[in-house]
């Protein structure tokens, strides 16, 4: 019964282009049960603290098996030590490299990193209209405001839409887009780290009807430029939009819109499911939705105030295209892509989306992606399957992409659990 109600979620999600952000459950009551210290549980994606040789994870309580989520830290190092003791792909037990864990409300979104000096990460959570973090200090976690009801917001906002998208911050700034509104709420770093004030919400509308998700580049200007995209409702038919511009600051609170793109027109897709930019600030990958496909799209910023796009390259996708990753190794762009309901990623080459790798069935879900640049390390998060999956990439002796699958961290429910 717990599995059919689960898929009908799964399927809930799909039907309204959320399938990749899954902050939203279907089900509304939780139990009473403390969620396992030992396991992973409908993990939402990885953190890595490399200069502390730290990472962090969010278990979700997607299905609400659980009173709460939970966040867990872990040992880097010690998950290095086991895959380069392992002549074959390791299978580490959460427990063999947890340093703490700490509950947390149901439905958090990814951790964003707010200080990677401070240790300090942020997230949201659905129907909450706050920002909520933690700091790690001496291989533990602690909440920066801590209630007799549990982990609470750190700057909480009377007026904030809520179902919160995923958040993204530059360390000074943190945006909260919101699925089901036209607002983006903007919250300022303060003197003290760890607090976190409301500078400002605008409203998007009309160039946007809802805001899904964004990201942010530097502008020639000094001031962040966002990217955001959502829906336009044009003549009774939802488009895909892409809208950029200045974002506010203190003593310039209003957002200075700069251009839109409408990729409905430009593509064919009616939904935009992730962006990732190039660490060149040159090149933008866009997931696309019904249909689904990835575009390339170059740009301009680093040349005139006034950026323009140019669509570079456009391609067919698996199914679902959930999240995107560019990353850099010797030099050359990549892009890794992760397909939800496929249980499959790909990566493809930056400069023209030629494909490079598909690996599949690791796992089921494949959702979040984080990139280890110490050590040439794919981090991917199945969402499904509970686990975290690592892939060490290279260059081999011809030159040629390869990568290898040598890590797993946690494991599927047992059947027992899945049956219930």
């Amino acid at each position: 019964m717990f599995k059919r109600l689960l898929n009908s979620c799964f399927r809930s999600f799909a039907a309204l282009g959320l399938a990749g952000v899954v902050t939203t459950g279907c089900l509304e009551n939780p139990t009473t049960t403390t969620m396992p210290t030992d396991g992973l549980h409908y993990p939402m994606g990885v953190a890595i603290f490399s200069e502390a040789n730290l990472l962090l994870v969010p278990s979700s309580n997607f299905d609400l098996r659980y009173s709460a989520g939970q966040l867990h830290l872990m040992d880097l190092v010690a998950i290095q030590e086991k895959i380069g003791d392992a002549a074959s792909p390791s299978s580490i037990a959460v427990s063999d490299v947890m340093l703490d864990h700490m509950p947390i409300r149901s439905f958090a979104s990814d951790p964003v990193i707010l200080s990677p000096t401070d240790a300090i990460l942020g997230w949201v959570h659905r129907r909450s209209r706050g920002i909520y973090g933690a700091q790690i200090a001496d291989d533990s976690l602690t909440c920066l405001n801590q209630g007799d009801e549990g982990c609470g917001p750190i700057t909480e906002v009377e007026l904030m839409a809520e179902n919160p998208a995923r958040p993204f911050s530059n360390g000074t700034y943190l945006w909260v887009p919101h699925l089901a509104d036209d607002q983006l709420t903007i919250f300022q770093a303060q003197d003290d780290v760890k607090e976190w004030a409301h500078l400002t919400t605008i409203e998007l509308d009309p160039l946007l009807a809802t805001v899904r998700l964004g990201t942010y580049t530097q502008s020639t200007l000094n001031r962040p430029r966002l990217w955001l995209t959502g829906q336009q409702i044009q003549t009774n038919q939802v488009e895909a939009v892409l809208v950029w511009g200045l974002a506010p600051q203190d003593g310039q609170l209003e957002f200075e819109a700069e251009g839109t793109l409408n990729l409905t027109q430009l593509t064919g897709s009616s939904s935009i499911n992730d962006l990732a930019w190039f660490d060149d600030g040159q090149s933008l990958a866009v997931a696309l939705r019904n249909p689904d496909g990835l575009a390339l799209l170059s740009s301009t910023q680093r040349e005139t105030n006034t950026p323009a796009l140019q669509l570079k390259a456009l391609e067919g996708s698996c199914n679902d295209p959930t999240r995107l990753l560019a990353f850099v190794i010797d030099d050359e762009n990549y892009l890794a892509l992760t397909c939800l309901n496929d249980d499959v990623f790909r990566i493809y080459r930056g400069d023209d989306l030629t494909l490079v790798a598909v690996q599949e069935n690791d796992g089921q879900g494949p959702r979040n992606l984080s990139w280890d640049a110490t050590n040439n390390q794919l981090w991917v998060s199945y969402f499904k399957s509970h686990s975290l999956v690592v892939y060490q990439l290279k260059h081999g002796e011809t030159g040629a992409f390869e990568m290898a699958l040598v890590a797993q961290v946690g494991a599927p429910l047992s059947a027992d659990e899945e049956t219930e």
